[in-house]
């Protein structure tokens, strides 16, 4: 299998997209106190609240998460790449490395909205297993969304 730029691309937006808006959904149900009603509709108020919670997410903790997940793939493509199953295994993998290491070592100042500014956090509790499960699951939509992009023939639409 070769290796594709537009694709790889693509897919990490998508992967970063999904990473940040899960770590969203996961704060508005674990921190319900963090919640602020903006319409009496429920679904709308969700997604509306999906989206404040995200956008309050510090952009240091955002491109540090899709930098670093997407320098992990990209340093590694020649191995990863060659295979489906590698490219799931280590998706995941290098996901739950990239937002692993922004929790452990993004300063607070910097992590508005992330990890320890929540309340009740440490390395080994529930919120950070959490994390990376969310990670994982972005991770493993990178290789989905990469697949489905590289069967495509015209990639730039």
């Amino acid at each position: 299998m070769r290796f594709n730029y537009i694709a790889f691309l693509k897919s990490l937006l998508y992967s970063w997209v999904f990473i940040i808006l899960g770590v969203s959904m996961m704060i508005y149900f674990i921190y319900p106190e963090h919640v602020v009603v903006y319409s009496k509709n429920e679904v709308f108020d969700f997604f509306i609240t999906l989206w404040e919670i995200a956008d309050e997410i510090g952009p240091a903790v955002k491109l540090s998460i899709v930098f670093l997940f997407g320098s992990l793939l990209f340093v590694f493509k020649n191995y990863i790449f060659k295979s489906r199953s590698k490219l799931f295994f280590f998706s995941g993998l290098f996901s739950i490395v990239s937002i692993s290491i922004v929790l452990a070592f993004l300063p607070r100042n910097l992590s508005r909205g992330f990890g320890p500014l929540l309340g009740d956090f440490s390395v080994f509790s529930f919120i950070t297993l959490l994390y990376n499960l969310v990670a994982f699951l972005g991770g493993l939509f990178f290789a989905v969304c990469y697949f489905k992009l590289i069967e495509r023939k015209d990639l730039w639409a």
